[in-house]
This record gives C-alpha cells, structure tokens and sequence, in this order.
C-alpha cells in the first residue's frame, strides 16, 4: 500500500514557500505546516516499503522544483524535514528510537484515520499544494 507522508509535507511546504517569496519566512511556514498537517488525522504508512517508496517521490519533486526560486525549495524542506527523524527511527530503529518533533513526540495529538480515508485527506492537500505550484509556476515562467 503507497500512502502519502513525506511528499504530501514536501509538496504543501513548497507551495508555501511560493507564497512567502523569501527563503526564511518559507522554511517557517514550512515547519508551521508540518505540525498543521499532523493535527489533522490522516493515514500513516506502515512498514519500509512505504517509507522507502514514499522517499522516491519526494525526491522526484525535489528535482521538479530545483530549476526553480530556492524560496519554494526552502519552503519544501522545511515542511518535510521534521519527517526525517521518523524515517531514520522506523528504518534504523524498528520505530523504538526517542522523537523530539512536538507532533511525533506526543506532546500535539497526531491522530490517524484508517485505510482509505486518511490516504484520501492526504492525497487531497497533496494535489491542491501540486496544482497550486503548477498554475503560479506556469504564470511566473511565461
């Protein structure tokens, strides 16, 4: 099963950082939608696969977006990275490893939602934050 994790953070974040139009304001508004986004309940994936395939795609925005101002890049990174220690824990740790993100650490609820209701909320905010991208991008180039 392919669910939406990473890429949906990666993708909401570069749409903010179109928005902010500068690299700092972008990486914060990235960070502040990561934890927004993991309030919201949704459908986290289990197991390597997922991760590894998940991965794959957020790689393959990061190249779509490099030719691109660094502002959307940075919004990108920021609304992604916080899932970085959750892909180091389940792949190096079995998922036993310590999380200090507010939203992976307890601290803020991080409620889900079962198969496929959740995978459809994020699937949801994922192509509005690509269709976003694609008609401001589109409007910026030409």
């Amino acid at each position: 099963m392919v669910l939406l994790y990473v890429s949906t953070h990666f993708a909401t974040g570069a749409a903010l950082g179109k928005i902010a139009g500068s690299n700092w304001l972008a990486l914060i508004l990235g960070l502040s939608s990561h934890i927004l986004l993991d309030v919201l309940p949704h459908h986290d994936y289990r197991g390597r696969r997922g991760i590894i395939l998940d991965s794959l795609v957020t790689l393959a925005l990061m190249l779509w977006l490099l030719p691109n101002p660094s502002y959307i890049l940075w919004g990108a990174i920021g609304g992604a990275f916080p899932d970085l220690e959750v892909i180091i824990n389940r792949v190096f740790f079995r998922g036993g490893g310590r999380r200090f993100f507010p939203s992976h650490s307890g601290i803020l609820p991080h409620p889900s939602r079962v198969w496929p209701e959740g995978f459809i909320i994020q699937a949801s905010i994922m192509v509005a934050a690509l269709v976003f991208l694609l008609a401001t991008l589109r409007v910026t180039a030409g």
